[in-house]
């Protein structure tokens, strides 16, 4: 049975040194400690559609993820305000919380994305595949005087299988746990809640959800972790709930933001793609549209030089809202 007590739990594998203050949670901890990481510095030379580019208008992952992490606090706390009303929440001080666990969840959300996205998820995941097609007798080019098994040792079926469905978010959580090491070797030291929270896909890589799914959620690394968590935090064999609003959060703003990147771009024309979307919604959604037609009205009132990539940005605007 989930309860909020333990899904909202600040505690940590290393107990924090810093000090609690009335105006900090420690979800907002968990942010101060990743802003300024190498980590998260590394997302702004990560595509998020578009690569390469000579100019800097189109998003990185980090751009995204800070975009995110803007509409997630928002939709907590309207989710909060209402769990309060529901008397779910006792107080301002949970909703809070929940605010700043979907916050700083979304910010770090894509951090174990290889660069190039799902491509190169999908390149890391084939290059293993031919990887482990090599015989174990044969010698490896670069030490042949060993065998594959003499170099790697023997790998049971979990082990394989995090290389071959090799997954950006099962990566997120290692960084977090492990590789963000200054002086830690719990790597950034998050809080339990919010390593949840991350796990979108609270399973092992030899789960028979994998055949469905394709995903999982930690590492062979991470399963002593995995099992920290799901008993204190409550996730077995579920989602936490806040993961729903952070993909909530996701959905909305890169759904949106793609199209302004192509119109940006001129991928696409504007005005075809909105003359298409009015044609199929505008009966279900007339006052919404009778706004956005204002706002079409009024660019063209105010002659500015790109009337396209203003109206997709009053559109994105809109409909996040």
């Amino acid at each position: 049975m989930l309860n909020w007590e333990n899904l909202l739990l600040g505690e940590r594998k290393r107990k924090s040194e810093s000090k609690s203050l009335p105006h900090r949670n420690e979800f907002d901890k968990d942010y101060q400690r990743i802003i300024y990481s190498s980590s998260l510095r590394r997302l702004q030379d990560k595509a998020q559609v578009f690569p390469l580019q000579n100019n800097d208008f189109t998003r990185t992952r980090l751009t995204h993820s800070l975009e995110v992490a803007s509409l997630g606090r928002s939709l907590a706390w309207n989710i909060g305000e209402w769990l309060i009303q529901e008397k779910v929440f006792k107080g301002f001080a949970k909703a809070r919380e929940l605010a700043s666990l979907v916050e700083v969840s979304c910010i770090v959300h894509d951090l174990g994305n290889p660069p190039f996205g799902h491509y190169g998820e999908d390149i890391i995941r084939k290059w293993f595949e031919d990887w482990f097609n090599i015989k174990s007798d044969t010698k490896i080019a670069d030490n042949a005087s060993k065998t594959y098994g003499e170099l790697f040792g023997e790998l049971n079926e979990q082990q394989k299988n995090d290389f071959l469905f090799f997954e950006g978010n099962a990566q997120a959580i290692r960084i977090l746990s492990k590789l963000q090491f200054l002086n830690d070797e719990y790597g950034a030291n998050f809080t339990l809640a919010t390593l949840g929270t991350l796990m979108k896909y609270p399973w092992a890589s030899n789960d028979e959800k994998i055949k469905e799914k394709k995903k999982f959620g930690y590492f062979h690394s991470e399963q002593e972790l995995f099992e920290e968590i799901k008993n204190k935090i409550g996730i077995d064999g579920c989602r936490h709930p806040a993961t729903y609003i952070l993909e909530a959060a996701d959905d909305i703003a890169y759904l949106t933001a793609d199209i302004e990147d192509a119109v940006k771009k001129k991928v696409i024309k504007w005005d075809d793609i909105y003359k298409n979307i009015k044609g199929k919604f505008e009966k279900e959604y007339p006052n919404q549209f009778e706004i956005l037609e204002q706002l079409r009205e009024q660019t063209l009132l105010n002659k500015v030089p790109d009337k396209d990539l203003i109206n997709v940005q009053n559109f994105k605007v809109y409909i996040q809202g």
